[in-house]
């Protein structure tokens, strides 16, 4: 945790805290030159099977724009993997794949909240009750 300096340390390499469903990207380097039309217009949901690792089996995914002026070295997509992902790093590369064709890559900035972190975090009838 970059704000506390904690330092976590699981056994093994399956622990909860080494798997995400998500990780954000940017920028994107698309194949075409360009953003695929149908991310820009909308009129696609994003769903596309994506990478992390040089001949990783490709998983599916959904990706999107979350911002459109990312800061320097920030975020300007998310993906949303359907099975969780081990060990999604920052200076990683997410290859993103239609009909099993390279459409686009980006630099990964960030993953997303582990299942670990996801176990730990109190829901939302804790949050309301004393009792949990």
């Amino acid at each position: 945790d970059l704000e506390s300096g904690d330092v976590l340390v699981a056994p093994g390499t399956n622990h909860p805290s080494m798997f995400t469903h998500q990780l954000f990207a940017g920028p994107i380097a698309w194949i075409a030159g360009r953003e695929p039309e149908e991310l820009q217009n909308g009129a696609d949901d994003g769903a596309c099977t994506a990478r992390v690792r040089h001949q990783q089996p490709l998983s599916a995914c959904r990706v999107r724009r979350v911002s459109d002026q990312p800061k320097a070295g920030g975020a300007s997509w998310q993906v949303d993997f359907e099975l969780p992902q081990r060990a999604i790093a920052a200076g990683q590369v997410v290859a993103f794949y239609k009909d099993g064709e390279c459409f686009g890559s980006g630099t990964i900035v960030g993953a997303g909240a582990s299942l670990f972190q996801k176990a730990a975090a109190p829901s939302s009838r804790c949050e309301a009750s004393s009792r949990c």
